[in-house]
């Protein structure tokens, strides 16, 4: 089963004149307290800026299933649901967002099963959403391990 984490703050506490990617890099890198038995790596050139119709469909992906076997996993009374839509309205429609993954793969129907990614953990698996408004900066991130 996967582990999900979300986090967010106010841009200026991070923001210190950094591209949108190294903003991401020092945000995701900074969540390492809540993954203690993994550890970050900054993505560097490995975001992929992605549109908010295909952040919903990654969103989709992370909360319906595992990462490694792709199998629907939750039944948590819609309390990841609930956090995804929280992370989307604060980061308002103007937000950036980006990803690790190719985001095509998750249009399902008509995506595939197989995705490709780049680790942003030492775990076997991971998959996540970062996002910069005028106001905030934050990460929506899964991880797994088979």
């Amino acid at each position: 089963m996967s582990e999900i984490t979300a986090a967010w703050a106010p841009k200026t506490d991070w923001f210190h004149g950094q591209s949108e990617t190294q903003l991401l890099d020092a945000f995701l890198t900074a969540q390492q307290a809540a993954w203690p038995d993994s550890k970050f790596i900054p993505l560097a050139e490995g975001w992929k800026r992605v549109r908010r119709d295909e952040v919903v469909n990654v969103l989709d992906h992370i909360l319906a299933r595992d990462l490694a076997y792709r199998i629907v996993q939750r039944d948590d009374g819609g309390v990841y649901e609930a956090r995804a839509k929280e992370f989307l309205q604060v980061f308002g429609a103007e937000a950036a967002f980006f990803t690790n993954a190719d985001a095509s793969a998750f249009n399902w129907p008509s995506g595939t099963d197989t995705w490709s990614w780049t680790p942003a953990t030492t775990s076997t698996f991971d998959l996540g959403v970062g996002a910069i408004s005028a106001e905030y900066v934050g990460i929506y991130w899964a991880q797994s391990e088979d």
